[in-house]
C-alpha cells in the first residue's frame, strides 16, 4: 500500500488540473496560508527565468496563500523531477479543520535565488489562474497580477504552455 503525503502548492501547481495532469494521485484538500513567508518570482528556473518561491522572513503578519494536496509518496520523485533543480523540501505545518499536518513545500536553495529575474507571462498566468480558482483574496490576487512578466521566446515552449492554459480557462 502506498502511503500518501501532503503537498503545500503556491505557484505553478495551484490549480487541481495543472497539478493533476503531472501527478496523478493529488487530490485537491483546502486552500490555506503559511505564515512568516512572502510570494516572489525569483527563483532561476531550467529556463533562466523568475518562478515562485516562498521566502521565510519570519514576520507573522507575513504569509504565503497555497493549496493543499494529498498524493502518493511514490509520485514525490516525479515531481522533483519537473520542478527541477534548485528547490529543496521544507516542512510545513498546514491547517485541515481544527488540526495541524505536516506538508512539504518546494523552497528555493540560495545558488537559485536571483531578484532581478522575471517570470514568463504563461508562468504568471498559471499562479494567476491558480489563484483565480481558489477564490484567493484580492489583495493577494493584485500581488501576483503587479509581478511585472516577460515574453517567452523560445515558440515552441510558449505554444505547449499557452495549450495547458487554455484548458483551465
Amino acid at each position: 500500500m502506498d502511503e500518501n503525503i501532503l503537498y503545500f502548492a503556491y505557484g505553478s501547481n495551484l490549480h487541481p488540473e495543472r497539478l493533476r495532469a503531472r501527478i496523478p494521485s493529488s487530490r485537491f484538500i483546502c486552500i490555506c496560508p503559511v505564515a512568516g513567508y512572502q510570494l516572489r518570482f525569483h527563483k532561476r528556473g531550467e529556463d533562466l527565468s523568475g518562478k515562485c518561491n516562498a521566502v521565510f522572513t519570519g514576520i507573522k503578519e507575513h504569509f504565503v496563500l497555497g493549496a493543499v494536496f494529498n498524493m502518493k509518496q511514490a509520485e514525490k520523485a516525479l515531481l522533483d523531477n519537473i520542478e527541477g533543480e534548485g528547490y529543496c523540501h521544507e516542512p510545513v505545518d498546514v491547517k485541515l479543520g481544527k488540526q495541524f499536518k505536516e506538508a512539504f513545500m518546494y523552497v528555493a536553495e540560495e545558488p537559485f535565488i536571483d531578484d532581478s529575474l522575471n517570470p514568463f507571462q504563461w508562468y504568471k498566468d498559471f499562479v494567476q489562474l491558480g489563484a483565480q480558482y481558489h477564490r484567493f483574496p484580492d489583495q493577494y490576487l493584485q500581488t501576483i497580477t503587479a509581478i511585472e512578466a516577460i515574453d517567452d521566446h523560445d515558440e515552441a515552449r510558449h505554444r505547449s504552455n499557452e495549450s495547458v492554459l487554455a484548458l483551465m480557462r
